[in-house]
């Protein structure tokens, strides 16, 4: 019996791989922004306040930088950041979390560069559906959203009559 043994290790392309939080911080290591390579010269760790998960066709993860480095010294140096995940431009959108801390940065890494990927199909539209059952789904798609805040504030204003351009000078 003749044993094969592979000579090395089989690797996935970085489009399968989530990008892990060890290659997050090499390419964040790789960026040249003071502030992370001395962070990372003394031997400390990037926080990451929550895993890396999937988000859509890709991953997402956020990031505490060092103390003093912002998410917008990062995103200035998005094509550097892409290499060092090994992923095309596209692919890559570093933003800033800003209701946090401008040190926090959200990190979405697609699994292709998204101005070449083709969407998905519409489910609504390929379904066939009527008007009204589509009309029904998104009026209960937008009755649970929370972020209606001009509607529902309007709901508590007193109505008051309708001004009318021409008089305004519209």
């Amino acid at each position: 019996m003749n044993e094969c043994r592979a000579s090395t290790a089989a690797t996935l392309p970085a489009t399968v791989q989530a990008p892990s939080q060890d290659v997050i911080t090499r390419a964040l290591g790789a960026l040249g922004i003071a502030g992370i390579d001395r962070w990372l010269r003394d031997d400390r760790a990037l926080v990451f306040p929550s895993p890396v998960r999937e988000d859509g066709p890709g991953w997402r993860a956020e990031v505490d930088l060092p103390y003093g480095v912002t998410a917008a010294q990062v995103i200035e140096r998005r094509e550097q950041l892409a290499s060092g995940l090994r992923r095309p431009l596209g692919a890559v959108w570093p933003e800033p979390v800003t209701h946090e801390h401008a040190g926090r940065l959200e990190l979405w890494v697609g699994r292709a560069d998204i101005a070449v990927a083709k969407p998905p199909p519409w489910p609504l539209l390929r379904s066939g559906q009527s008007d009204e059952e589509i009309a029904s789904f998104l009026r209960t798609v937008w009755g649970r959203r929370g972020d209606r805040y001009s509607e529902l504030r309007a709901r508590q204003t007193k109505p008051l009559p309708k001004v009318e351009m021409s008089h305004i000078g519209g």
